[in-house]
């Protein structure tokens, strides 16, 4: 969060929101407070191609809308640690399922 967002810091408040600031896939299932700040739309959609999604076209702009709470005016994103963590996790698995019976 570079830039001061007042909206941002609006919904935090107001949904009561935790930030996740090491933005580090896991395995274990977060509160469902518990939110990534995204600077704008391309390190939120950095964020799946590097923990595991192939190529750009891979992550389809449904997926990321399913993700992403809200965005801001000013381009900020805020999204649920576990609805991301969990997409990138169905995605992985799904690639070895595919490898292994392909």
């Amino acid at each position: 969060m570079n830039k001061i967002d007042i909206e941002l810091m609006a919904w935090m408040f107001i949904l009561n929101l935790k930030e996740e600031k090491n933005k580090i896939l896991s395995d274990i299932d977060p509160e469902y407070n518990v939110v990534y700040i995204f600077n704008d739309f391309n390190e939120y959609h950095d964020y799946f191609i590097k923990n595991g999604f192939c190529n750009i076209q891979a992550v389809a702009p449904q997926l990321l809308d399913k993700c992403m709470l809200v965005k801001t005016k000013k381009g900020s994103i805020i999204a649920q640690k576990g609805k991301c963590d969990y997409q990138i996790r169905h995605h992985n698995d799904n690639k070895v399922l595919y490898k292994k019976y392909n």
